[in-house]
């Protein structure tokens, strides 16, 4: 067995070694892997406000590559007393919130003590649904905040003033999406665990060839 001490020195060596990488791979991708699921960002945001026209989203490209998601309400919106004729509005967001998912998932499967290459491998893989769902409730959740504070700000400030909701984007500030991120890697360990138990208990009932072989011919 392994002492601590030691695995946590290989820990922050392999940390080392990978972080740099997928850094510089999140910059260089960063624009292909986020605008692979603006249609999913954009499907669930729909979800969450069915009764606005949320248009399709883009990337922004420039000194800070920010997502951009424009939004209007077609009908009529009744706040505080108010008609409201036409709500319309945009959020944006930093890149580096989408890419803080994948670079935390894949790190930790690069650095996690006690697996093989192959392992690791394994790892990657039952991460895969971790990624779909931190992609699907992240993002769209703190756009929803952030356009729920918005038409309610801007239409009745009273009423925002007086009982400020806290949204998802604020909950994701100072560590918060660190600790989803911690959170998604201890999920996908225990789905590699559940793989891993799974294929033990598939190749236990039968015995390998060789070894009937063998018996067959002792006898």
């Amino acid at each position: 067995m392994a002492h601590p001490t030691s695995k946590a020195g290989g820990i922050t060596l392999r940390l080392l070694i990978w972080l740099p990488i997928l850094l510089w791979a999140a910059r260089q991708g960063g624009w292909h892997y986020t605008h692979f699921f603006l249609p999913l960002y954009h499907d669930v945001l729909g979800i969450m406000l069915s009764g606005f026209d949320i248009r399709p989203f883009t990337i922004i490209r420039g000194h800070e590559q920010l997502i951009k998601a424009d939004y209007a309400l077609p009908h009529m919106m009744v706040i505080g007393g108010q008609v409201l004729p036409h709500v319309e509005g945009s959020v944006r967001l930093p890149l580096y919130f989408v890419l803080t998912h994948p670079v935390m998932l894949t790190a930790a499967a690069l650095t996690w003590p006690d697996l093989s290459w192959r392992g690791r491998g394994m790892r990657l893989l039952a991460s895969l649904p971790v990624l779909l769902v931190l992609e699907a409730i992240d993002i769209p959740l703190v756009m929803y905040g952030t356009i729920h504070s918005a038409v309610i700000q801007a239409y009745d400030p009273l009423t925002y003033l007086a009982s400020k909701p806290i949204d998802w984007g604020e909950l994701m500030e100072g560590g918060g999406r660190f600790a989803l991120c911690i959170a998604g890697m201890f999920v996908a360990a225990e789905l590699h665990t559940m793989l891993n138990r799974r294929g033990l208990d598939e190749a236990r009932p039968g015995r390998p060839p060789q070894e009937t072989e063998n018996t067959q011919y002792q006898e």
